[in-house]
């Protein structure tokens, strides 16, 4: 089971309290951050191991004051705009629905996430601004954008081979 490991910014927001207890999962672990656009708060999620990014924008404290269920419904979006089938996404829903909250860690993947961060910030600009942008199309560029960290191929790229490992592993 992945940890859901947060920055200390959104980790006060949160009602959970963090835990690191938890058993190594296939998909690795999540991490995220709370950051503002225009005065209106959003949150990016970041995978680990892929660096597949889900962005949430709009938010207001209740909607991720308990955030792993908002992270799961989050994450659900994301996966079928990126047009994952329904078998996957259950899957990897099924991972990360008791997830744990933690702490986050890993200095490279808070990097990568900062990046993101920067990336989405360019592209809402870019795109018409924060109330005029299609987020969904925001979600995919940044999940189909190469990043150095992951050999500049891309999130999308990574999550896909990385379910596709999952799965043949979990089938043998």
């Amino acid at each position: 089971m992945p940890i859901l490991r947060l920055t200390a910014k959104l980790l006060a927001d949160i009602d959970d309290s963090p835990k690191n207890e938890a058993t190594p999962s296939p998909l690795g672990d999540w991490y995220g951050h709370i950051f503002t656009i225009d005065r209106h708060k959003c949150i990016l999620f970041i995978n680990e191991p892929t660096l597949f990014v889900s962005l949430a924008c709009w938010v207001v404290k209740s909607h991720y004051r308990r955030i792993v269920p908002f992270f799961c419904e989050m994450l659900t979006l994301t996966l079928r705009n990126h047009i994952f089938g329904q078998d996957e996404i259950d899957f990897i829903l099924g991972l990360h629905k008791d997830m744990p909250v933690g702490r986050a860690q890993n200095r490279t993947t808070i990097s990568s996430l900062n990046n993101r961060i920067a990336n989405a910030k360019s592209m809402i600009d870019w795109h018409g601004g924060y109330g005029n942008c299609d987020w969904s199309a925001i979600n995919i560029l940044l999940n189909r954008t190469p990043m150095k960290p992951i050999g500049y191929s891309n999130a999308l790229e990574r999550m896909t081979a990385l379910l596709a490992g999952v799965e043949r592993a979990g089938t043998k």
